[in-house]
C-alpha cells in the first residue's frame, strides 16, 4: 500500500527502483482514515484533511479518553490553539485483552487512537518507531 499525503489516498502499488519508502501505519477512527509515518527524521500524523508533526519540540498534544466502545482522541497545536476532536466507534473484538492468550498484546493493538496516543506521548518510541 501507498499513501499519497497531497491527495490523501492510498493505493496498492508494486515498489520501484528508486521510489522513497516511508514506514507506516494506518487505521480507521470512525469514518476518518488517520496515517501516522515517518518521513525522513519527522513522525507525521494525519488525521482526515489535518497534518501534525510529532516530537516534543514541536507543540502538539493529543489526547485519548473515553471507555467502553465510544472513545475519542484530541489534537491540539498549541502554537496556533488548532485542534481536532475525533469522536469514533471501537469495534468489539472477539476477546477481551485480559482474557487474551496472545502474548504481548496491548489495548493500542484493537484502537488505532490509543496506539496514535500511546506513540505520540513517548519520546522514546517516536524516536525509534518506522526506522
Amino acid at each position: 500500500m501507498a499513501y499519497h499525503p497531497e491527495t490523501k489516498t492510498m493505493e496498492e502499488v508494486e515498489s520501484s527502483p528508486g521510489s522513497k519508502k516511508v514506514d507506516g501505519a494506518f487505521g480507521q477512527l470512525g469514518d476518518i482514515l488517520a496515517v501516522l509515518y515517518r518521513e525522513d527524521d519527522d513522525v507525521v500524523l494525519e488525521v482526515g484533511n489535518y497534518h501534525f508533526w510529532l516530537g516534543v519540540q514541536t507543540g502538539v498534544s493529543v489526547v485519548h479518553s473515553g471507555s467502553g466502545l465510544n472513545r475519542s482522541l484530541t489534537i491540539v497545536r498549541e502554537s496556533s490553539e488548532d485542534s481536532v476532536v475525533v469522536h469514533y466507534p471501537l469495534e468489539e473484538g472477539p476477546v477481551p485483552t485480559e482474557l487474551d492468550s496472545t502474548p504481548f498484546i496491548e489495548d493500542e493493538d484493537f484502537d488505532f487512537g490509543l496506539y496514535i496516543a500511546n506513540v505520540a506521548n513517548s519520546p522514546e518510541r517516536l524516536d525509534r518507531i518506522y526506522r
